[in-house]
């Protein structure tokens, strides 16, 4: 397994991807980006995607954000390719950035022009892999994403949505859609509203988990364009979710949890473990996560977790069986934000 660490370096405006192999935890190279690195890999695992920021070029130049392609294992850049107005985040990435389809043609970029007096205009646009090219079409995004990705069995993505004016859900096909629009949307009143810590797709099936920052959890079927009953998850006393700590197998839906404080930090203390088998969610484990994580990913096989911590800028590797770690990677960069595993 490699992991590909996005470290954003704050105060050069710049920033650099590690490159760590496990179970051994050691550092094979660090590839130098831009400020603001994002990481994505693709499905068959041999592609990674990194999109950064040029802060020497002006705002409202057309090539001041890149997307790289490199072979994830020997690190030869495949395509570089320059465009305009990615989403940046503050801190560290709260949504992704990019998304891939799952048979790995397509990469979905998420971009945010920002016009001022808290206005922006959202789009997404697509780059083909096989030409190394961003198609023509720019789809228009009634507000922020806040989470996207592909969806077992059908063309297109599933996202969630967020903004001023409330949070949605939807599925479209970005290479035939002009606008992704709101599907489903939490009225005023709804527990999910201005609460929702994201949404994950089921590996083989066409099913999205929503989940709610305070562990309400929903099952939305594409196919019949049906939601579950919505099921309370019984967190830690005092618990919350952090916004997109969610992952899902076949049979288990992973949430990473936190007392309120933490999580509003983006920091899981414990990952919690539910079965989905029979259609209902029914609690099975917790792993305690020392030190609290930022961002949580399983391997390919679901058998280990992989948690990073800003504060202690590793990466810690948890055997989901026993609950124990089992390798670690440490020194990884001045400002570590997020990881993308290949197996």
């Amino acid at each position: 397994m490699r992991a590909f660490v996005a470290d954003n370096e704050l105060f050069d405006n710049s920033g650099k991807v590690h490159v760590v192999d496990f179970p051994t935890g050691r550092l094979v190279t660090s590839l130098p980006t831009g400020h603001n690195p994002d990481v994505a890999v693709s499905p068959a695992g041999d592609k990674l995607f990194v999109v950064h920021t040029n802060l020497d070029l002006p705002y409202e130049d057309p090539q001041r954000d890149e997307l790289l392609v490199y072979d994830t294992q020997t690190l030869d850049l495949i395509h570089k390719v320059g465009f305009q107005w990615r989403s940046l985040y503050n801190v560290a990435p709260t949504s992704p950035s990019m998304a891939m389809s799952q048979d790995g043609a397509v990469c979905y970029v998420n971009r945010t022009e920002t016009l001022g007096d808290d206005l922006a205009n959202n789009t997404m646009i697509v780059f083909d892999v096989a030409s190394g090219r961003f198609e023509d079409a720019v789809i228009e995004l009634p507000y922020q994403l806040t989470s996207f990705s592909a969806v077992h069995g059908m063309t297109g993505v599933q996202y969630g949505l967020s903004g001023r004016l409330g949070e949605g859900l939807g599925f479209a096909d970005p290479a035939a859609d002009s606008e992704l629009r709101v599907r489903h949307d939490f009225p005023p009143g709804d527990p999910m509203r201005f609460d929702m810590a994201g949404t994950v797709a089921h590996p083989d099936k066409a099913l999205v988990y929503v989940v709610s920052r305070a562990g309400i959890v929903q099952v939305w079927d594409l196919e019949s364009d049906r939601f579950s009953e919505r099921t309370q998850v019984e967190l830690p006393r005092n618990g919350s979710i952090p916004l997109a700590h969610l992952m899902v197998t076949s049979d288990r839906l992973f949430l990473g949890a936190s007392s309120r404080e933490p999580a509003a930090r983006g920091q899981s203390q414990a990952l919690l473990t539910l079965s989905t088998v029979g259609g209902g969610l029914f609690r099975k484990s917790s792993l305690l996560l020392d030190p609290p994580a930022e961002k949580l990913a399983l391997s390919a096989d679901g058998t280990k977790l992989v948690a990073l911590s800003r504060l202690e800028q590793s990466l810690c590797v948890y055997d989901m069986e026993s609950g124990q770690a089992v390798s670690k990677a440490v020194s990884l960069g001045r400002h570590p934000v997020t990881f993308a595993l290949a197996p």
